[in-house]
């Protein structure tokens, strides 16, 4: 039975309602939808409309964050959001009755436009995938099957390996963290114990003790008196003083205990000093294998859900076989080239409407590099590259921006035979 367009097919995968993600905007609850995640951004893909919103995790009013981890049930929502995306609409029209209506209007028409934009190059390539497998023989079929599989499955123990090795890490880093703040402890201690000691082994008191109890004669005083009328007489007293040299004595004991305790203090800045960068280099490490790790989790569920797409579009390609679906777009072809060598191609015009970009290589084994690149002959700016086959094993591109364009073809290594193609595509 032919159909108009067989991304719906993913929707068959799974079977019964799945699990869905979920997370609290503000006041708004978004519930049964599928949540990328990105390092500034939640993506969130409604099934039901085919819509995608971004919202910044930077923002105060996120919460309830929800991720299903059933890869599968989250495929499925996938599934039935490209589903729901790959729908045209068809815009609704009015009678405008105001000015402020007929600009309302006027977006609602380009939302629509866009809408079906996106739905005819999504057909586009849907259908150019088609014609590329069913050239495919069964065994190749297979083979690029089992090798998604495959690759999704090395691709899961390399990034469960780069985490275990980021957790790893941070157990080390963790683990160093404590010692170094072992030492930092440790060199407090020694700091109060040298002080003590300092304070303890010091003679001060002493001497001020013995200075207190010190009494010295001083200098010799004369004074005059008369007896009897009588010439004056000499008389001598003497006053007692506190012995300074035991004062000074003292306070050389006190600049010494002072010194002893500055060199302490100087010695436990130095060593906080030094372990205070190697701590707050550790800290920084920490954070950095965090943030790697948080990453390589991320990445890991992207990837995941890249393959899944991948599986469910293989697995539409086979049901449109099986049901000798029949393409809605025809390819005309309006500029092709052959040969092997480096080339810039002559211009060449697309009025309107959807175009492709076909680039086949005799891949014979040869090693080197293969690349066709779009430049606007406009400008002489370059508009896409094509180089490496995709997980089909195709080199195509899909557009649907007319203009004047060249191309430029160019290889590495030994020269292989190439066929360039460039076709327009209409119902």
């Amino acid at each position: 039975m032919q159909k108009t367009f067989y991304l719906v097919i993913a929707l068959a995968l799974t079977s019964g309602l799945a699990s869905a993600d979920s997370i609290r905007v503000g006041d708004k609850l978004y519930r049964n939808v599928y949540i990328g995640v990105s390092s500034e951004y939640y993506y969130v893909h409604h099934p039901e409309s085919g819509e995608m919103e971004r919202i910044s995790r930077r923002r105060s009013n996120i919460s309830n964050v929800q991720i299903d981890d059933n890869e599968d049930a989250r495929s499925a929502l996938l599934a039935r959001y490209e589903a729901a995306k790959a729908k045209p609409q068809e815009p609704a029209r009015k009678a405008p009755v105001s000015q402020s209506e007929v600009a309302g209007e006027t977006k609602s028409f380009d939302g629509d436009l866009l809408k079906y934009r996106i739905y005819m190059r999504d057909l586009a390539e849907f259908e150019t995938q088609l014609a590329h497998w069913k050239d495919l023989s069964p065994e190749t079929q297979k083979r690029i099957q089992g090798g998604l599989y495959e690759t999704m499955e090395q691709r899961a123990a390399r990034r469960s390996a780069a985490h275990e090795q980021a957790v790893t890490s941070i157990s080390t880093l963790e683990q160093e963290k404590v010692t170094i703040q072992q030492h930092v402890e440790a060199a407090a201690i020694e700091r109060e114990r040298a002080v003590w000691q300092a304070r303890a082994e010091s003679t001060e008191r002493n001497y001020l003790e013995a200075y207190k109890n010190s009494w010295v004669p001083g200098q010799p005083q004369h004074y005059y008196y008369r007896e009897g009328g009588r010439r004056p007489q000499v008389g001598v007293y003497y006053v007692y003083g506190r012995d300074t040299e035991i004062y000074n004595s003292a306070l050389e004991e006190r600049a010494r205990e002072n010194n002893r305790i500055a060199e302490a203090n100087d010695r436990y800045e130095a060593q906080t000093e030094n372990y205070g960068k190697v701590l707050n280099s550790v800290d920084s490490a920490i954070t950095r294998h965090a943030r790697e790790a948080q990453t390589t989790v991320q990445k890991a569920h992207d990837e995941m859900r890249r393959y899944k797409a991948w599986q469910a579009r293989v697995a539409a390609l086979d049901a449109a076989e099986e049901d000798e679906y029949q393409p809605v777009l025809k390819p005309t072809v309006v500029e092709h080239w052959t040969g092997a060598a480096d080339r810039r191609t002559p211009d060449f015009t697309i009025d309107q409407g959807l175009w492709r970009l076909d680039c086949l290589r005799a891949e014979d084994g040869n090693l080197g590099d293969f690349a066709v690149t779009v430049f606007s002959a406009e400008t002489d700016a370059p508009f896409t590259r094509v180089s490496g086959v995709d997980y089909l094993g195709m080199r195509s591109r899909i557009f649907d921006e007319p203009g004047t364009y060249y191309l430029v073809i160019s290889q590495s290594g030994i020269p292989v035979s190439y066929d360039v193609t460039v076709s327009t595509l209409s119902q």
